[in-house]
């Protein structure tokens, strides 16, 4: 799942390529694995208001899984071009994420 709102993915015939945040987590949800790959910033509505951003999808999936919902992401990438206090967010969500996943899949050992 490639989540972009402007640039395509590199390989349109890998990726399935959605623009917002929701859309993402729509794809999420009904797929048996996910690879994601999150920009940042998705762009804002007539209003110059802010669309939920990729840290609110990445957010998002760190307390679903928090709260015992995890999503089968096997690998993720941020490639938003914004390497800020947002970017590092992003990655500080997913790594929760991965680390809350490997607990819930070892605690089954």
């Amino acid at each position: 799942i490639w989540l972009d709102d402007v640039r395509e993915p590199p390989n349109t015939h890998d990726w399935i390529w959605v623009k917002s945040a929701e859309q993402a987590l729509d794809k999420i949800r009904s797929a048996s694995t996910s690879v994601l790959s999150i920009d940042h910033d998705l762009g804002q509505n007539e209003y110059g208001i802010d669309y939920p951003s990729g840290y609110s999808l990445a957010s998002h999936i760190e307390r679903a899984a928090s709260s015992g919902i995890i999503y089968n992401i096997i690998k993720w990438n941020v490639h938003s071009a914004k390497r800020a206090v947002d970017y590092n967010n992003t990655i500080a969500a997913m790594e929760s994420f991965d680390e809350i996943q490997w607990q819930k899949e070892h605690a089954k050992d």
